[in-house]
Formats: structure tokens, C-alpha cells, sequence
């Protein structure tokens, strides 16, 4: 028998996470950096946080357990305008959203995060090496980037090769005949 004093000394080796390993809080779809919800392992790009109370829908809650398209977040304040507000109160056809600031005047709406509609170079290139043309969905155009296996949709393919919608859809499913299965092993 060995004592704890016969034994060699252990050498200290430090605790070291591998260069992979998430951030607290990290959205856990592959190479994604975005936070993730609170109580949730996904960003609400990927799928994570509540989700709208209507029947098949899958999307994210804005307010309300509603998404936007089913009256969740603000409404447009113009009368009889039931439509989601962007800015100021207003939606994009009453007003609401960032305005060209382009020196003649424009008045059409800003390209995502930036200060030029699409035809004053508000556009972003696409991020495939040797590609020229406009950015869209993730920042590649049309041709490189990544679309929704399901036939006929032409929404960005976000987790497993589906978008945010037919992603949640699919999870919903998948919930369901668990549940199902669960009740069914109950009764026996």
C-alpha cells in the first residue's frame, strides 16, 4: 500500500478549454457568435427564444406572445393601418424606417444598417471571393447563398439546411411526437 507521501508529486497541469469552446451565453449553431436567448441555447436567428402563439407559425414573439406578422410589437399609428411600426411610430408605407441620405433628396428607404437606398450604394457586395454582384440574405447574393431545402421556398436556410420558419416548424413536429410517444408509454 502507497501512501499519499510515497506517490510522486502529480505535475499541475491548468484547466484549458479547447479554442472551439462557446462563451457563456452563446448561441450554439455552428460558427454563429451571436448571444443567445436568455434560458435558451440559440439566438432567435437559429431558432432560440418564445415563439408565437399561433397555430404553425414558428416565429419569433415581438410582444404579447405574438410575432409581428400576427400582432405582436407596435402597430403603425396612422389610422386604420394595422401593420407593424419600424420607426417613429410609422410602418415603411406610412414613413417608418431610415430615408436615403443622399444629397438630391431621396426618399426611399436605407439598405440594412446603412445611411444609401440600393441605387445610391447603400447595397453590400457579396462576400464570395471573385463575386461582383449584390449582396443579399447573409451577405451573399442570390446565387451563393444558402437556400431553404424545402421545394419552392426561397427563404435563407439558417440551421440545417431549412430557414428559421420551416426550422421551427420542423422542431414543433419533432416536440409533438415526442409528446405523443410520451402519452402513448403512459397508458401501457
Amino acid at each position: 500500500m502507497t501512501t499519499t507521501s510515497d506517490a510522486a508529486p502529480l505535475a499541475f497541469v491548468p484547466h484549458q478549454q479547447p479554442a472551439t469552446a462557446l462563451r457563456k451565453g452563446q448561441c450554439q449553431h455552428a460558427g454563429c457568435t451571436k448571444a443567445a436567448v436568455r434560458f435558451d441555447t440559440k439566438c432567435i436567428g437559429h431558432g432560440g427564444g418564445p415563439k408565437c402563439d399561433v397555430l404553425n407559425c414558428g416565429m419569433a414573439v415581438a410582444c404579447n406572445s405574438r410575432c409581428k406578422r400576427h400582432g405582436g410589437g407596435a402597430r403603425c399609428t396612422v389610422d386604420g393601418c394595422d401593420k407593424a411600426s419600424q420607426c417613429r411610430g410609422r410602418c415603411v408605407a406610412h414613413g417608418g424606417g431610415a430615408v436615403c441620405k443622399f444629397a438630391g433628396g431621396c426618399l426611399k428607404k436605407t439598405q440594412r444598417g446603412g445611411i444609401f437606398c440600393a441605387r445610391h450604394g447603400g447595397f453590400l457586395y457579396c462576400k464570395a471571393p471573385g463575386c461582383s454582384k449584390k449582396g443579399r440574405g447573409a451577405g451573399l447574393c442570390d446565387e451563393h447563398r444558402p437556400s431553404c431545402c424545402i421545394p419552392n421556398c426561397k427563404r435563407l436556410a439558417k440551421v440545417q439546411q431549412l430557414c428559421t420558419k420551416h426550422y421551427n416548424l420542423q422542431s414543433l413536429h419533432a416536440q409533438e411526437q415526442r409528446d405523443a410517444s410520451l402519452d402513448v408509454h403512459a397508458l401501457v
